[in-house]
């Protein structure tokens, strides 16, 4: 996946060309990504364990999120990204959040994204398939389990899940 052509945006989010995730990121070249969150008709939080082969390994992280692939929209992208990571199909998104952010991490990749945060529903006892190189493992949180994880171990979770968590849009 990591020779797929990722969609390259300008600084208003309007389609230029496509790149690959490398290239964007050395080059600061703005781009889309998507996360996706699950919940249970109880209101539990289905979070992913991020496998090693990808950005953040071991941390924990929405139920699935990944990177606008050229030509793609958002919405189209989460629901890829949901059959690709945890396959899932057939659910209804809802979107919860658009932000614009630019960062440089410790490796020097620079992050100048666009992402959407969706949420939707599916059963507790879903039968989910991991693709295992990029989820470790998934599990089903209380949201106020997320919340104390989140305050306790931040370290332990994505940045992204941070900030949606903080920002109180999971409630």
């Amino acid at each position: 996946m990591s020779d797929a052509r990722i969609q390259i945006v300008d600084e208003d989010d309007k389609p230029i060309r496509g790149a690959i995730k490398s290239e964007a990121q050395e080059k600061g070249l703005w781009h889309r990504i998507v996360k996706i969150v699950l919940r249970d008709q109880a209101g539990n939080v289905l979070l992913q364990r991020r496998g090693e082969a990808v950005l953040s390994p071991g941390k924990w992280d929405f139920s699935a999120s990944g990177h606008v692939d050229e030509g793609e929209d958002y919405l189209d992208a989460a629901l890829r990204e949901l059959a690709e990571e945890i396959g899932v199909t057939g659910v209804s998104l809802r979107k919860i959040d658009y932000i614009k952010y630019d960062k440089t991490d410790e490796d020097g990749r620079i992050f100048r994204r666009f992402a959407v945060t969706y949420v939707g529903q599916i059963g507790h006892d879903y039968a989910f398939k991991l693709e295992t190189k990029e989820v470790a493992e998934i599990r089903w949180f209380t949201l106020d389990e997320v919340e104390t994880l989140v305050c306790t171990s931040p370290n332990a979770v994505t940045s992204g899940l941070r900030q949606i968590v903080e920002s109180g849009l999971l409630k």
